[in-house]
C-alpha cells in the first residue's frame, strides 16, 4: 500500500495519481481486513487516507488504533504524529514525538517531525532550534534548511532566514523557500525567478 501511495505522489498524470492512490486505498484496507491487530497496518490505512484523499476523518481511527496497539514502535508512532501535527493536534502530537524519540533518540526523521510540529504550532524558537538540532548532525538532510529558514523568519530574522534557504542542499527545497522568502521580503523578480526554476524542473 505504501509503495502504490509513493508511486501515486511521483506519478506524471492525473490519470495515474488516481489509479495507483485508488490501488494503495484497497491494498490498506486489505491488510487491515487480514491482521486488524496489528500496529502497522492500522497506521498505514491512515497514512494512506489522508495522503492519498486528506481524508480526516477516516485517517483518525485507524491512527489513534495503531497507537492503542504499539506505542513501542517509533515507525508507527512517526506517521501518527505527522498526521496529528497536520491536522492540529498538538497535544497528541508532541506525545507521540516524545514516545517515539525516547525510543529511538537518534532517527533525524523523528527530529524533522519535532520541527514540523513546534512550527505548525507557532513554536518558532523550538523549530529552529530542531532543525540546527538536524545540521549539526547531518548537514544534508533534506529539507533542514529550509525549516530552519521558515522558522527564522518567524522569528523576525529576515536575512538570516534567506540566507539559510540558500544553503538548502536539496534543489527542490531550495528553490521553493527561494520563492516564498524572496516574495515575503518584497523581491518579486528573485521569487519569481525562482518559481520559474521550480515549474520548469519540477
Amino acid at each position: 500500500a505504501r509503495i502504490l501511495l509513493y508511486l501515486g505522489g511521483t506519478a506524471g498524470s492525473t490519470g495515474e495519481v488516481q489509479q495507483y492512490f485508488s490501488q494503495s486505498k484497497k491494498a490498506a484496507f486489505k491488510a487491515v481486513e487480514l491482521a486488524p491487530e496489528a500496529a502497522d497496518t492500522q497506521s498505514t490505512l491512515g497514512q494512506v487516507l489522508f495522503s492519498s484523499s486528506l481524508d480526516v476523518r477516516g485517517a483518525k481511527a485507524p491512527f489513534d488504533k495503531s497507537i492503542e496497539l504499539d506505542n513501542r514502535d517509533p515507525v508507527v508512532l512517526a506517521r501518527a504524529a505527522t498526521f496529528f501535527t497536520m491536522t492540529g493536534q498538538d497535544s497528541k502530537a508532541q506525545d507521540a514525538i516524545k514516545r517515539a524519540r525516547e525510543l529511538d533518540p537518534l532517527n533525524l526523521t523523528l527530529w524533522r517531525i519535532s520541527g514540523l510540529n513546534h512550527y505548525s504550532a507557532g513554536r518558532f524558537q523550538q523549530a529552529a532550534d530542531a532543525y540546527a538540532g538536524i545540521i549539526s548532525v547531518n548537514p544534508a538532510y533534506r529539507g533542514s534548511y529550509k525549516g530552519w529558514s521558515f522558522a527564522l523568519y518567524y522569528l523576525n530574522d529576515p536575512e538570516r532566514a534567506l540566507s539559510t534557504c540558500l544553503k538548502e542542499k536539496d534543489e527542490y527545497d531550495n528553490l521553493t523557500c527561494r520563492a516564498i522568502l524572496n516574495f515575503k521580503l518584497g523581491d518579486a523578480g528573485e521569487a519569481k525567478k525562482a518559481m520559474e526554476e521550480l515549474k520548469a524542473k519540477f
